[in-house]
């Protein structure tokens, strides 16, 4: 999937200075990673949902997706 959305153009949002090939600090979007891609399928944000402290909690916000996809593709993580 990584792989997926970097051929596609797509970035993350992080623009933290990170060193680049040559040692010089470079920043601006990144390409997606292995983790930043299990990140994102793992955030509950994207079903509607917040978490505070250790309670996961209804979202004002529109969900993305359902939270049956969400809890379908947290089973097939774990496969």
């Amino acid at each position: 999937m990584a792989s997926w959305l970097n051929e596609g153009g797509f970035r993350t949002r992080n623009m933290h200075k990170l060193a680049g090939p040559d040692g010089t600090l470079v920043d601006g979007p990144r390409l997606f990673t292995v983790a930043s891609v299990r990140g994102i399928l793992h955030n509950s944000f994207y079903a509607g949902m917040i978490r505070h402290r250790d309670e996961v909690l209804s979202g004002v916000h529109d969900s993305l997706i359902t939270d049956e996809i969400f809890q379908e593709v947290q089973i097939a993580m774990k496969l």
